[in-house]
């Protein structure tokens, strides 16, 4: 894989179809509001995905009431569309995402943090199993850092965020905190 696409942000569907909106705050030390600047956002509204680059999936700008970003194809293995910098080190990723499909058992869609390759990152991921999951992942090896049971609909909105701060790692879905916990596999991205 590329530098280009290396250690960054990013948005995740393994088997489902998603919407997605997004904005990645920088935060000094501490995550709270008072000390967090917004580094990065895209909410889509200009009509396009300019800067984004993708792997697997069908990614494109559509309606959902507004303007949101849509992975289309839910046969596509793990889809994937990244943004960002290599150069980030604490801070939050957060997205709406709202899944529209699952093609089977076990599948997922998330957001991930400090993305070092497209299969070594820190992920959120909600499972149409009915759980949410705080993941380092190092290939097809996972370390579960924390997790939930939840029900997972279609058609439902989600706000996931993902917390890095030195070697914390914190998940959350709709503001409630569903995993917490230290890993120093990825250090930046």
């Amino acid at each position: 894989m590329s530098h280009k696409h290396r250690a960054r942000a990013g948005l995740l569907a393994a088997l489902t179809s998603i919407l997605v909106t997004l904005v990645i705050v920088l935060a000094g030390g501490v995550f709270a509001p008072a000390y967090a600047a917004t580094i990065f956002s895209d909410d889509f509204q200009d009509g396009n995905s300019s800067g984004w680059s993708t792997s697997g999936g069908s990614w494109s700008v559509v309606t959902d009431g507004s303007l949101v970003y849509r992975q289309g194809n839910n046969s596509s293995e793990l889809a994937r569309s990244f943004n960002g910098s290599t150069s980030w080190t604490n801070y939050q990723v957060q997205a709406r995402v709202k899944p529209l499909s699952f093609n089977g058992s076990n599948r997922l869609v998330g957001i991930a943090a400090r993305v070092d390759s497209a299969t070594r990152m820190y992920r959120l991921a909600l499972f149409n199993s009915n759980r949410v999951e705080l993941q380092a992942v190092n290939g097809s090896q996972l370390a579960v850092i924390g997790s939930a049971s939840m029900t997972v609909s279609t058609g439902t909105w989600y706000t996931l965020r993902i917390e890095v701060s030195g070697s914390t790692v914190r998940g959350f879905v709709n503001g409630s905190q569903i995993g917490s916990g230290t890993n120093s596999q990825y250090s930046a991205g």
